[in-house]
This record gives structure tokens, sequence and C-alpha cells, in this order.
């Protein structure tokens, strides 16, 4: 038998064992419960797997840990390994949704738990439930949304995570008034839940009581996630911190490239500091798909391709945002005829993330 094989067999054993060491770790970055030293389990599956990479079983227990740790690209590295063993594994296919779910890809992530159902899988437990709620809501999917929600409620209907997604339905179904009661009623229940404050935080800012926001973005722990990432960003902007909200549309685009807003907020900054040429990269690198989801980006796009000194594409870019909303034609003849040519050579080196 190689070290790798005999160390995969024998890791409940170790694991076991660090969970009665004196050197546990029960600070705030682990789960509330947690009773392994999370790190000294990391070494000991990287070890593992410096022998044996195609080992899945221990790819999918280091991608639970950096997921744990707010690393989920890392994570994504590691569960994508075991899925390459075992494509059909439910486990494995849950954690690759969560994972998705936290770098904001979450057709990745529902694809994955539409396989589990089309595989005929019945994973009824709540969480799950309420995961695939959840997933489903945020893709629009809001049938499905509902029967998982109802399916989880059958089981576990004073849950506080129950109420918090219930919550979160009702604000996605534009019912504010039903989302603060559920969120209130969840908040009560559990105060350490993240989802809740992060609920709150959202619905207060779309109500725009933004300091309310501010005071339950304030209570969560900084994580390496889009949503939450999103969330501060957008306050910021509100509360003009441009240069501190560039910072968190910087960490989703490490998570998420191409994500529209993020790429769409950035470019914004970059062109009111003056400095177009990074504010038509960031533009240019909004997928095409989502571009009409801005209804100003050809225009903006037109004003950054004027500001550097292409009047043609300038013109084509006008006229397409024209054709699009016929308001914006006397706002580019003004600008035509008003605005000089900024030739900016310079481009911020951190313009790309």
């Amino acid at each position: 038998m190689n070290l790798a094989r005999f160390l995969s067999l024998f890791l409940p054993l170790l694991w076991t064992l660090y969970s009665c060491s004196p050197a546990v770790d029960t600070s705030d970055d682990l789960p509330i419960g947690a009773r392994y030293d999370a790190h000294k389990s990391l070494e000991y599956l990287s070890k593992i797997i410096e022998h044996d990479p195609e080992n899945d079983e221990v790819r999918f227990q280091r991608a639970r840990i950096y997921l744990e740790f707010s690393a989920p690209l890392k994570a994504k590295d590691d569960i994508q390994a075991a899925l390459s063993e075992k494509p059909d594994d439910v486990d494995y296919l849950l954690l690759k949704a969560k994972i998705d779910m936290q770098l904001g890809q979450m057709e990745d992530a529902l694809a994955a738990v539409d396989k589990i159902q089309q595989m005929g899988l019945k994973v009824q437990t709540v969480d799950y439930l309420l995961f695939a709620s959840q997933i489903n809501l945020v893709v629009g999917n809001f049938n499905k949304a509902g029967s998982f929600l109802r399916q989880a409620t059958e089981y576990a209907p004073e849950y506080s995570k129950l109420l918090s997604q219930r919550a979160r339905y009702y604000a996605y179904t534009h019912d504010t008034v039903k989302a603060f009661a559920f969120y209130k009623m969840a908040f009560l229940k559990d105060s350490t839940l993240e989802e809740v404050k992060m609920g709150l935080a959202e619905l207060y800012l779309r109500t725009h009581a933004v300091d309310t926001s501010i005071l339950y973005l304030k209570k969560l722990k900084p994580i390496q996630d889009v949503q939450y990432n999103s969330l501060v960003a957008k306050t910021l902007l509100l509360t003009n911190q441009g240069d501190s909200a560039s910072k968190h549309l910087y960490i989703i685009l490490h998570l998420s490239p191409y994500h529209p807003e993020a790429n769409y907020d950035l470019a914004l900054y970059y062109m009111a500091k003056g400095d177009m040429a990074s504010g038509l990269n960031f533009l240019q690198r909004i997928p095409e798909n989502d571009r009409d989801t801005f209804k100003d980006y050809y225009y903006k796009l037109a004003v950054a391709y004027q500001s550097i000194g292409n009047e043609e594409l300038a013109k084509e870019y006008f006229n397409k945002q024209y054709s699009i909303d016929s308001t914006y034609l006397n706002k580019a003849k003004k600008r035509q005829k008003e605005s000089p040519v900024r030739h900016v050579t310079k481009v911020d080196s951190t313009a790309t993330p």
C-alpha cells in the first residue's frame, strides 16, 4: 500500500485526533461548533494530495476547508478535480454548487443542483432544500424556488434559516413588508446568522435606508464572496466613497473577472477621475449579453472613445445609444459640440485586476 492510500484510509482518525488537541482553534474564523484544527488538517490533506493528486475524497475535504477559509477559487480547483473522478457524487455536486454561489457563478450552481434532480437523487434535508430554493430564486426561477421552500417548510417551519429564506423569497418577489417581517423573525431566532444580517443590509439599502444598511454590514465578517463585496461596494458608492468601493469591486473581479456590475462601476469610477482609458478597459470587459442591462452603456462607451480621440467609434456608439433610447440624442450632440477631446495616454496600472 503506498503512502497516499495509507494516509487516505486513516484520514478520519487524523481528523479525530486533532479535534482532541489542546491547540484547537476556536476563533471566529471557524464555523460555530467547529472542533478541529483546520489549519493542521489542511496541511495533512495537502501532503496526501502531493502523493496522490487523484484522490477525490481528499480533494473534496480540502475544498470544504478552503471554502471555510473564504478561498473559493482554490476550493473550486479541488472540487473540479474530485468531480473528474466521480462526476455523479451528490456531496461533490452540492459542494461545487456552494462554491459557485460564493463566486457569483449562479448558472453553474444551478446546473449542479439540476443534475442532482435529473439523476433522481432525492436529497430531502432541509438545508439542501433551502439551498436549492436560494439558487433558483437568484436566477429568477421563482416557481421552483417557492416549491423547494414549501417542501422545507413542511419539515421545519420555525427553523431560523428557513425564516431567512422566506424573507429572501419575499424580497426577490418585491413584497418588502413580508421580507422585513421574516428577516426580523429569523434575527430574533438566531442573531448570529450571517445570511440574515446580509439580507437585512441589502433590504435596507434597497429601501434607501443607507445608514441602517451600514449598521448591519458592520456586523458581518468580511469574506471573499461576490454578494458581500457587491453590497459593501454599493453602500460605499452611495456615500461617495469611491476609492474604498473600488477595493471591493476588485475583489469581485478577482473572483469573477467578467462580473457586469463590478466592471461597469469601476468604469464609471475611473471615468469620473478622468482616466478614460481605464474606464474604457472596464466597459469593454462587460460580456456582450449583459451590456443592454445598463441603459446608458453605449453612451458611456461613446464618451470614453471620444475622450481618447477616437471620433469614429464615438459616433458609432452615440448612434447606437440613440437607436435604443432617443433621449440620448441631445446629450450626444451637446457633448460633441462642447466637450474638448481629452487624449489620455496614461492608463492606471491597477485597472486590470
